[in-house]
């Protein structure tokens, strides 16, 4: 009976509020050929919508920096669309990617699905020019960047050309896999002791019963993270205090990247808030990402964010 009471409950949680909406700007090359249509774990933003002719005017299609946004669980729409207005306001356009609780639960039938479904669009988008990628991550995003990561391992020879353009990669409040039973409860209910008590049981009795359908996957992914066939320059934004996210498990990643010879740069508040610093620590955290946009050459000129956000 718990159990049926908590898995109507996730179930409730997890797609309350997350899924994006089905509409989306079809961003168009020179040739108006269309790109592939996106699923509803897709939003495409093209700044073309948001921001002036002189903002865009620095890029082609082609050239146009993508910025690959991989949101947190029960992601707000509101918050989603402030990070979004970061890029879109230096002309940038934006792909945001969610997976829900029930396509982390269940990878083969969920998040390993989007992942073939992100890399088709990004390949066939490689095919036709010559985009540059951004990767900003949050949260259970680098679980879902290590699902996308072992498809590209398992064909390296085609995605060489998706990986090449990846010019960088920002990861937000990222918890490795042996964070997860303490953070997913309260990823999807931060203000509900007994349902996280509840939640927990469930992983627990979850990653112990379904080995095989789930908690292998997760293993993989967390070593395809660490292990990285992706060399681009790295940004960390951890703190000190997230109970999700730890200090100790994102310094180990760290360590492991900068084996590679991956340049890994990491910024740690003393207190902040789970996929919150940019709005509790605004100028330190805009700071932190002009200096990597610079680093990895990207243009850092930009219109006002706020004026984005009123149009979102």
């Amino acid at each position: 009976m718990a159990l049926r009471h908590l898995s109507s409950t996730l179930r409730h949680q997890s797609f309350k509020g997350y899924h994006v909406s089905a509409t989306h700007w079809q961003h168009k090359l020179e040739n108006n050929t269309a790109l592939p249509k996106l699923s509803k774990n897709f939003r495409l933003l093209s700044a073309d919508e948001f921001v002036s002719n002189k903002a865009v005017a620095r890029f082609t299609p082609e050239t146009r920096p993508l910025v690959v946004m991989l949101t947190w669980m029960n992601a707000r729409r509101k918050r989603v669309d402030q990070y979004s207005s970061i890029y879109l306001s230096k002309g940038y356009d934006v792909l945001t990617v969610t997976i829900d609780g029930w396509q982390f639960l269940f990878p083969t039938r969920g998040a390993q699905t989007v992942a073939q479904d992100l890399l088709n669009y990004l390949h066939q988008f490689s095919i036709r020019g010559n985009q540059p990628l951004l990767l900003h991550g949050f949260s259970i995003g680098a679980y879902f960047w290590g699902e996308v990561l072992l498809k590209i391992k398992a064909d390296v020879e085609k995605y060489s050309e998706l990986l090449d353009r990846v010019k960088g990669v920002i990861w937000d409040s990222t918890p490795d896999f042996k964070d997860t039973v303490k953070g997913l409860p309260f990823a999807i209910a931060p203000h509900n002791l007994p349902l996280r008590v509840m939640i927990r049981s469930y992983i627990t009795f979850h990653l112990l019963l379904l080995y095989p359908l789930a908690t292998k996957h997760y293993i993989a992914s967390s070593r395809a993270l660490h292990s990285t066939p992706c060399t681009a320059p790295i940004l960390m934004l951890i703190c000190r205090n997230d109970p999700i996210a730890s200090v100790e498990s994102n310094l180990n990643v760290k360590r492991s990247w900068e084996s590679l010879g991956i340049e890994t740069s990491i910024k740690i508040w003393d207190e902040s808030k789970h996929v919150s610093h940019y709005f509790l620590h605004t100028d330190d955290y805009m700071a932190e990402i002009e200096r990597f946009l610079k680093k990895i050459n990207f243009p850092t000129a930009d219109a006002n964010p706020n004026q984005i956000q009123s149009k979102l």
